[in-house]
């Protein structure tokens, strides 16, 4: 991406031509600054990447039912009911994906992905949580995952191809790719190392205040 990604000028424009390279000059937020993207994208990148940290992977979703049910249950009745609910959870992804889509062509997409897309992952961080083998809680949580989940993929490059100019849209989606790339990192590492060395209980904490912090700062943000 470093060296072989680079803005394409259209021939009916005068626009400089502004490389990737360009991007990654150390301070990137100074760099940022001096070049032709927008600072709501500058903000948007950092409440992304706030959101980012936060963000586990699904695959901890599965092992908290697993490790709840196991309990109580033999592996194989945890493992099956730890996939079928995934499955549920792409189902209901699947249906948000369009729905959400769908719904922003008429309501502010910024207030959509900040309730729906961080709001809903915050509360299903906060709900796995419970210590329960509930089918019916667990397929709450697990639509609200989904919903979540659908929302973020549909909306967070809808509202960034909104606010950055067209001239250099394709450099902001790859810093945007970028930032939520670096942020899945971190929060895999910060959430599995606090389940794992101290409770899931501080790992799921710590993703929920992540994920309502973005959230806030989204509505609050100008439009």
């Amino acid at each position: 991406i470093v060296f072989l990604t680079k803005e394409k000028t259209p021939q009916t424009t005068t626009a400089h031509q502004l490389h990737f390279l360009e991007h990654v000059k150390w301070p990137v937020l100074r760099s940022l600054a001096r070049s032709r993207m927008p600072s709501e994208f500058i903000s948007f990148l950092w409440i992304m990447f706030i959101f980012g940290i936060g963000n586990f992977n699904q695959a901890l979703l599965i092992y908290r039912v697993q490790e709840l049910w196991g309990y109580e249950h033999s592996f194989i009745v945890a493992t099956s009911q730890g996939v079928l609910l995934y499955a549920f959870f792409n189902i209901i992804r699947a249906c948000s994906e369009f729905g959400m889509g769908t719904l922003s062509d008429y309501v502010d997409r910024k207030k959509l992905l900040a309730i729906f897309g961080f709001g809903f992952f915050g509360i299903t961080a906060l709900g796995f949580l419970a210590h329960t083998t509930s089918l019916w809680f667990w397929l709450l949580f697990f639509g609200c995952a989904g919903v979540s989940a659908g929302t973020v993929k549909a909306l967070e490059k809808a509202h960034a191809a909104y606010i950055v100019p067209e001239d250099v849209r394709g450099t902001g989606m790859g810093l945007l790719q970028s930032v939520d790339g670096i942020g899945d990192l971190i929060s895999s590492i910060v959430v599995g190392g606090l389940w794992s060395a101290i409770t899931p209980a501080v790992g799921l904490i710590y993703a929920a205040v992540m994920s309502f912090v973005a959230m806030v700062l989204l509505l609050r943000g100008r439009s």
